[in-house]
């Protein structure tokens, strides 16, 4: 891309100094080099958008041969086989996530089963394929969570207040804090993930620094209590648009 805008601005400046009377340090630019310079900037941009739709298209590919049988048409999720909603999620969530399955930090649990599953696949991802896959699943729209017929949400809005401070007042997640949407996450999904935390299964690898700073947030929640932070959750991803 460097070698292709630096070719055409030296052109464009050649364009100048033939098409202005007086040379380029007037400023003066007749109709035809103005029409080269916009048509060699349309030309780059065009350039580029055919390249994020090929990078897109092979990234549709490899996520539908890959990851669609556990994670579902488009990232929706599958809640059959255990597989969370990866649409909408931050790239650089994803990507980390994936490293961690990749190194061990995720996955390595034998209390963790779908962990386990999902560790054996990471791990035949490299590291670029996996950052194709996220900031394709990044331009996904999220779904609306399931329906949560138990727990009360009203007491899950007071339980949740502490963790807005990371996830956002709607759960919405906060990137500059590395903490992810929860709203439009699969109920089943942040049940079990948050009970994971909180009695240690997730969040005590030593090389998961988010990992323990969430264990550590969520260890004062009783496990009891964990359906009704669900159920509010739920509301949140059901009363909005999809949160990116």
């Amino acid at each position: 891309m460097a070698v292709t805008l630096g070719n055409g601005r030296a052109r464009w400046r050649r364009a100048l100094a033939r098409e202005t009377p007086c040379g380029p340090a007037l400023g003066i630019v007749s109709s035809r080099a103005l029409a080269f310079a916009l048509a060699l900037v349309c030309g780059v941009f065009a350039g580029v958008a055919q390249g994020a739709a090929a990078d897109d298209a092979q990234a549709g590919v490899l996520y539908a041969t890959e990851c669609a049988s556990c994670h579902g048409a488009k990232g929706r999720g599958n809640a059959l086989v255990d597989g969370p909603v990866l649409a909408g999620l931050r790239a650089s969530y994803i990507e980390r996530q994936l490293e961690g399955f990749r190194t061990g930090f995720r996955g390595a649990n034998d209390k963790d089963p779908e962990g386990m599953e999902m560790r054996a696949a990471a791990v035949a991802l490299d590291a670029a394929a996996g950052a194709a896959l996220a900031a394709w699943l990044e331009t996904l729209p999220a779904p609306l969570p399931e329906a949560v017929a138990e727990g009360d949400a009203a007491l899950g809005a007071q339980l949740y207040a502490p963790c807005a401070v990371c996830h956002g007042e709607r759960a919405e997640g906060m990137p500059a804090l590395a903490a992810p949407a929860l709203a439009n996450q699969a109920p089943w999904y942040n049940d079990r993930q948050l009970r994971r935390f909180i009695v240690g299964v997730r969040g005590a690898h030593a090389s998961d620094a988010w990992g323990t700073s969430m264990r550590a947030s969520s260890m004062g929640v009783a496990l009891d209590d964990v359906r009704h932070i669900v159920a509010w959750l739920s509301e949140q991803g059901r009363g909005a648009a999809a949160i990116p």
